[in-house]
């Protein structure tokens, strides 16, 4: 269960990883406790790596937004004086 967990959140599969979390929140932990500690330890290593994940997005997100808002920032400006055609005359 853990292993697919975290493949869907490697490969950005969100609501996989949605249906994946729903299904180990409706199951009972293990009640050995060498077993619950594997169990907390991969619960750990998910939550970490989709932090990880999500940040990553988000840092994507962000150089979208720096890109359209210098594009824009362009378009706005009017058109560039093309200073070679200045020059000739």
């Amino acid at each position: 269960m853990f292993s697919s967990l975290l493949e869907a959140i490697h490969q950005g599969d969100w609501q996989r990883a949605s249906r994946l979390v729903d299904v180990l929140a409706a199951t009972a932990p293990p009640s050995d406790l060498e077993q619950l500690r594997d169990y907390l330890e991969n619960l750990r290593e998910a939550l970490i790596a989709a932090r990880a994940s999500r940040s990553h997005l988000t840092l994507k997100l962000n150089r979208i937004r720096a890109a359209a808002k210098f594009l824009a920032a362009g378009k706005s400006a009017g058109p560039r004086q093309n200073f070679a055609d200045s020059a000739e005359s």
